[in-house]
């Protein structure tokens, strides 16, 4: 049975971000455990050399990602965060091609979707930073009022 009304659109676009902004939260959950448990595997899948620093890098990148995920969970307007994330894991993996044991094709790939991460990571930020609150818009009204007489309204 369908809960929502045909007028409020799906629950994934519920307009404050939220849904979106915890999809990411298991999102960076999953990748964090996966960076900390398998940072070699990681490694390769990404087109990053999986020898020397790199496991240790990778698992301290997973910590953050838990961190995220459990930030997001805690507070979902906390998603802004990941786009900090974002820009440390585009840095390192910029770093990476100037490696010879790298692979470039896999790090374009890992450059792609870093990328289309954080334009999610992104529109959840802006979606969260226009409603504060978390809820639904559904209405608004216009005060064709100076700020000071409507303030002086308000407080009577």
């Amino acid at each position: 049975m369908d809960m929502h009304s045909p007028h409020e659109g799906p629950p994934i676009a519920d307009g404050s971000g939220q849904m979106l902004a915890k999809g990411l939260g298991v999102f960076s959950l999953g990748l964090g455990l996966a960076e900390v448990t398998a940072p070699r595997a990681i490694a390769r899948v990404t087109g990053v050399d999986d020898e020397g620093a790199t496991p240790v890098i990778l698992r301290a990148l997973g910590a953050r990602e838990i961190a995220h995920g459990i930030g997001i969970f805690a507070r979902p307007r906390s998603v802004w965060t990941r786009l900090v994330g974002d820009a440390i894991d585009v840095a390192y993996v910029g770093w990476k091609f100037r490696d010879r044991c790298s692979s470039r094709t896999r790090l374009w790939g890992t450059v792609g979707a870093l990328l289309g991460v954080g334009a999610l990571d992104l529109i959840a930020t802006v979606r969260s930073a226009r409603n504060p609150l978390g809820a639904p818009i559904t209405a608004s009204m216009t005060i064709n009022r100076r700020p000071d007489e409507v303030y002086a309204c308000w407080r009577e």
